[in-house]
This record gives C-alpha cells, structure tokens and sequence, in this order.
C-alpha cells in the first residue's frame, strides 16, 4: 500500500508540474483582462465546493469507511 501511495504521488506531482507549465506557457495580462471576472469567480466557487466537499467527506464518510 505505501509504495502505491508513492506512486500515486509521483504520477500527481508529474501532471500537475505538466500542467503548470503548458498554463504559463502562453499566459498574459491580455488573456486575463479579455475573459472578465466570471472564469474566476467559476474557480473560486468550486474551489469552495472541492474544499468544503473534502472536509465533509473526511468527517463523515472517512469514519464510516474506515
């Protein structure tokens, strides 16, 4: 289990450095003032909804689980 978990990580830690690099890749203040405030304000309510989900679900479902 523990060396799945480590391969778990490293596959994560891989995609999400891809990720981070093909975003800044073509990233600029222009892009960001044409899209308007609604793809952020998008990814912040589902920032809340990921952060709260997670939280509840780790309190209640963990324990029944586990």
């Amino acid at each position: 289990q523990a060396a799945l978990v480590g391969f778990s990580n490293e596959v994560d830690t891989c995609l999400l450095t891809m990720a981070r690099r093909g975003l800044g890749a073509e990233t600029s203040i222009d892009k960001f003032k044409k899209v308007g405030c609604k793809p952020f304000l998008l990814a912040f309510i589902l920032f809340v909804w990921l952060i709260g989900g997670g939280y509840l679900m780790a309190k209640y479902l963990a324990p029944l689980i586990g």
